[in-house]
Order: structure tokens, then sequence, then C-alpha cells
């Protein structure tokens, strides 16, 4: 009992003592309340942080560019798209495949996200079984007109066989894509019981933020009409090789392009007739030729669009 007592007389000395010595380090020590007027101070300030200028270069760098492929008289047409996936609007002649696949392989892509073909014609289709051979395919459309007595539709069937692919029907409405503010529309064939194979033609719309292109294959006037849905773009690929038969006035008001690309080489047709040529130009359309320009290049961060060519 004498012990206890002893020992707790201790602790009544003691405490208080202790409960001082704390309140006297808060004082005169290091105080452990943050101090609030220097992180406010610090917060205010303009941040110059090395993360603000990365995340805005990172989002420069997010450009659509579109590659309109020197093919002589065909058309090939490769889009590299903004959140890295590519596009192949059809693969030129067959003894151009070569051509398309090294366009390919200089934007260091391995794989074809989105085929189209746009219809039978060789110099639409003929290097594409190639391409399909050398690439990994995502989805391939085509409109649902057959050819199989032509032999580069025999080709391009067997490579898509062989490859386990099944093609998608390309027709009027269908959305081939839609990420953010980026859209891949098919506006045309509208139709099914066209004549003319050119009619069949799959026409296709990109849009990336407030720009936009307008890809017409060998579509002519007739098809042309059919379309309902908006045409309005800033680039126009020129329907069928710039023929006389393509690219009505009517047609050409409604898309009212600032540039218009025509893919086309030597041919004994008279492409591009001189009557789109100078349509073209009376339009103030800035108007580009892959025969003498080469291969065509726009880019676009989604408000501005910059064209190149390689010759």
């Amino acid at each position: 009992m004498g012990m206890k007592r002893a020992f707790s007389a201790l602790l009544v000395i003691l405490i208080p003592a202790l409960v001082l010595s704390a309140g006297c380090n808060g004082l005169n020590g290091a105080d452990s309340t943050p101090d609030m007027s220097a992180s406010t101070s610090k917060t205010s300030e303009p941040s110059t942080s090395p993360l603000q200028t990365t995340t805005t270069t990172a989002k420069e760098r997010e450009l659509l560019k579109i590659h309109f492929i020197d093919v002589g008289q065909g058309d090939a047409i490769f889009i590299e798209l903004p959140d890295k996936r590519a596009v192949l609007i059809d693969g030129g002649e067959t003894n151009m495949s070569s051509r398309v696949i090294n366009a390919i392989n200089a934007a260091n892509k391995n794989r074809l996200d989105f085929v189209i073909a746009t219809h039978p014609h060789s110099d639409h289709i003929g290097g594409l079984s190639k391409v399909i051979e050398t690439f990994e395919i995502g989805e391939i459309y085509m409109p649902t007109i057959e050819r199989k007595s032509y032999k580069t539709y025999q080709a391009l069937m067997s490579a898509i066989q062989k490859k386990g692919l099944k093609q998608k029907a390309a027709k009027a409405g269908v959305r081939i894509l839609k990420a953010n503010d980026l859209t891949l529309d098919i506006l045309a064939p509208v139709k099914s019981n066209y004549a003319d194979i050119n009619d069949w033609s799959v026409i296709l719309k990109l849009t990336y933020g407030s720009t936009s292109f307008l890809f017409m294959a060998d579509a002519t006037a007739s098809a042309e009409k059919d379309i309902t849905a908006d045409v309005k773009a800033d680039v126009l690929k020129v329907g069928f090789h710039g023929s006389r038969d393509s690219t009505s006035d009517d047609f050409l008001s409604r898309v009212a392009p600032k540039y218009a690309v025509i893919s086309v080489g030597k041919n004994p047709y008279g492409h591009p007739s001189s009557a789109t040529i100078n349509k073209l130009k009376n339009a103030n359309i800035e108007v580009y030729r892959t025969d003498l320009d080469g291969t065509v290049t726009f880019t676009s961060d989604g408000t501005d669009i910059t064209a190149g060519k390689s010759k």
C-alpha cells in the first residue's frame, strides 16, 4: 500500500510537468499547423510545370493525315487517324500495290483498321489483294455489287478469305467510326440498282473537329444527285478522275470545297476534262493533281488544314 501511494504521488507531480513541456515545444519549436498564407500564395502563382507543357504539345500532335497516293490512273488514299488507327480507301492497279505498301510502311503502320474497296474496277481494287496479304486488317467494307468474272475482283476475294475476313456491306447511312470529334460515314451508294458500276462507288465523308473531307471514288453526276446527306467539305476528292461525267455544277455548289484533289495518271479517256478543271478554278478552288503534284498530303489538327505535295 505504501508503494502504491508513493507511485500515485509521483504521477501527480510528473503529468502536469509533461503537459507543460509539450505546450512549450509547440510554441517554441516547429509548428505542426501548416502555414496557410504561404500555401495560398504558391497556389495563386501561374503554374509553369513541365507536365502542362507536355500535355499541350501532345495535343498539338494529334493530327489527321490524308495521303492521296500517286498510283497513276487510279485511286489509293491512305489515312492516318489522330487516334493512331489507319484507313485505306482503294489500292490502285495491281502493279501499283508496292507504292501503297511503301506509303503505309513509311508511316510505321502494320495494321489497317478499316479498308474500303469502293467498287470493282481494277484501278481501285487491283492493289488491295497484296495489301491485305501484307498487313493485319481490321474491317473491310465493299458495295454489294459483285464482278466474279473480273480477275482483280477474284484476287481480292481470295485474299479476304485467306485472312478469314468477312466484308461488310457499304451503303448510305453506315457509320464506320466515331471517336470524340472524329467520324467516318458512308454517304453512298444510296440505291441498289445502278446500271453503271461507277455509281455503286462508296462515297465517304470524314470529319475531324471543324474540318471535313469528301471522297467521291468514281461516282458520276447521277449518283451525286441521289445523296441526301450533308456533303459540304473543305477538301473534295473529285469523282471519276476529273471526268466530265462527274462534279456537276449543283453538286460542287453543295460541297463548296476550299481544295480539290484529282487522282489521275496517263490515260486514253481525257481525264481530267478541261471542263472540270475550269469549273474548279472558276470557283476559286485550289486544285491538286497526282499526275502533276505526286502524292498529295493534307494535314488537319481539327481546326486548320495544310496541304503538301511530293513533286
